[in-house]
């Protein structure tokens, strides 16, 4: 995973300045599962994303117009060792979409929270994931400000990962993450 997150940075790095209505961004993240609910193999994960975002009438909560975020993301996580099972590395991939509601917060800033549901996809069968294939309902928010002529979001979101008993024992994971974001 390591290519992926350095691949991605230097990306991130060398950007151009975003256009202001430019609708691709791209990410890094990393963070861990909680035991919340479930899970018992601690994983620690890097990983990153692209996304595009375009408003959506059909997303309008109220007064609140929203956006429609299409996510492509890949990640690697790492675990110590669960239930006799020793160390381990699994790469996963996934596709989200989701519903995005911004607000402005002062000078130049914005805060936005975000609603999602998608896929995920495992390279191997962890102890909480007993499947490859997982259902990631995804919850999370923001904030948005201008740095260095680049529009910049720093995020959380909590992800929960199960394959809702379709295979094995479905203990399921929930991760949180901690991302960073910049429009391209």
């Amino acid at each position: 995973m390591i290519p992926l997150a350095t691949t991605l940075g230097a990306a991130l790095a060398l950007a151009s300045p975003a256009q202001p209505d430019s609708r691709w961004m791209g990410w890094v993240f990393g963070g861990r599962s909680v035991q919340v609910l479930g899970g018992e193999d601690t994983r620690y994960i890097l990983g990153g994303a692209v996304q595009y975002v375009a408003p959506h009438p059909r997303l309008r909560f109220r007064r609140q117009p929203g956006d429609l975020v299409l996510e492509a993301y890949g990640h690697s996580s790492h675990s110590r060792g669960a239930s006799q099972q020793p160390p381990n590395v699994s790469n996963s991939y996934g596709l989200l979409a989701m519903g995005r509601y911004t607000r402005d917060w002062g000078t130049q800033k914005q805060v936005f929270f975000e609603l999602g549901w998608g896929f995920q996809y495992a390279n191997r069968r962890t102890v909480d994931l007993s499947g490859r294939l997982s259902s990631t309902p995804t919850v999370g928010a923001g904030m948005v400000f201008d740095w260095a002529g680049q529009q910049w979001n720093v995020a959380l979101r909590i992800q929960h990962v199960s394959n809702a008993g379709f295979e094995g024992n479905n203990q399921g994971q929930n991760q949180l993450l901690g991302m960073v974001g910049v429009r391209f």
